[in-house]
């Protein structure tokens, strides 16, 4: 693993420490071994897992929040982005909300070996969360907003990043585009950073 992840490194312009490279092995670990009672991820190879998961995550944590950034993963599964992105910024105070049970307990258990600082888990839809606080930064991966969604976010002020996999249509346009790159190495993966004008 750790000769495949020094290979795709330079693509996504990173560094990692021993600690965060000691983390990806005990992550992967703990989803191979999950992965056989509960369906975390779908089964790519090893290098789309570090590429897409892994690397994607921690790109993201590089250009588009900062240490202090308080940052909340709505509909997270096995945690990405942002169990990752805590990861590479472990000073940052995170929030993962995440309805199924089986999900949770992975997230839960992992964090516990990872031995990681301000994480909470919240087990439920996000209809039910109520703890939002104004300019929290909120990441969305496998989720498409639903409009009810927008409207609350739009609501309760929150900052938006999405990882997405084209340009952003048309239902996006009422949003400010705050920052938007390409992820390394795709011609398609897209990060947006919007506010709700």
């Amino acid at each position: 693993m750790r000769e495949l992840l020094k290979s795709l490194l330079p693509t996504f312009k990173l560094t990692l420490s021993p600690s965060q490279i000691s983390a990806i092995d005990i992550y992967l670990d703990m989803l191979k071994k999950w992965q056989k009672k509960v369906n975390l991820i779908s089964e790519p190879s090893l290098e789309r897992l570090l590429r897409f998961h892994f690397l994607e995550s921690f790109w993201m944590a590089k250009h588009f929040i900062s240490d202090e950034t308080p940052l909340t993963d709505l509909g997270t599964g096995a945690g990405f982005p942002g169990l990752a992105a805590k990861i590479y910024r472990p000073t940052i105070n995170l929030t993962l909300i995440e309805k199924k049970a089986r999900k949770v307990l992975f997230l839960e258990t992992l964090i516990r070996q990872l031995r990681l600082k301000r994480v909470s888990v919240w087990p439920l839809r996000w209809q039910q969360y109520q703890a939002w606080s104004p300019g929290n930064t909120l990441c969305i991966r496998a989720l498409k907003p639903s409009r009810a969604l927008l409207q609350k976010i739009h609501q309760k002020e929150q900052v938006l990043l999405l990882l997405h996999s084209s340009e952003l249509d048309l239902e996006w346009s009422k949003y400010k585009i705050i920052k938007q790159l390409r992820v390394p190495g795709s011609r398609e993966r897209m990060a947006s950073k919007l506010f709700l004008k």
